[in-house]
């Protein structure tokens, strides 16, 4: 009985954040959808690798893991890990930038870009390294697409100059 009033106990909007959603009354009340771009540097020599997503998952799993921010904390530890095995980087900083719509408004990012996610945990005291929700209220609402989100938009991480490139 008290799982579900989970959402009760989390600061803020957790449609937004996603804190207490899951096995909570409030399912299906929001659509949610993003974009991310990761970065993962190596701190002992400054070399950064710019990360899409679909190189490594499905496209229903890349389109999923933006709006959930404890797959973006998953995905960026698999990050983490595969750069320790393939890179021999020893203790790799992964940071990702995270724009979100929540229910047809303004993309907006979701979590600190200059966070290294190898620090956030995921649990039931509020997580400290995602963004509060942008303000606004129905009348804010526009028909956005979170596919109107371009490279120019995320600017959070060192990966934006390697973006334009291509």
């Amino acid at each position: 009985m008290l799982i579900p009033l989970r959402p009760l106990l989390y600061p803020g909007d957790v449609a937004w954040t996603e804190e207490g959603h899951r096995f909570a009354w409030r399912m299906k009340l929001r659509d949610k959808a993003g974009r991310a771009l990761f970065e993962v540097r190596d701190p002992a020599s400054g070399r950064t690798w710019c990360v899409y997503p679909r190189w490594f998952l499905t496209a229903r799993q890349a389109r999923k893991m933006p709006a959930r921010p404890d797959m973006v904390l998953q995905f960026a530890r698999h990050l983490a890990r595969v750069w320790q095995d393939e890179h021999a980087v020893a203790a790799p900083e992964v940071r990702a930038d995270v724009l979100v719509s929540l229910n047809g408004r303004r993309p907006a990012r979701l979590i600190d870009p200059r966070r290294d996610l190898m620090t956030a945990r995921w649990g039931l005291a509020p997580a400290d390294w995602l963004l509060p929700a942008p303000g606004g209220g129905p009348g804010s609402r526009r028909d956005w697409s979170v596919r109107e989100v371009s490279p120019e938009m995320l600017i959070g991480t060192g990966c934006m100059r390697l973006w334009q490139d291509r």
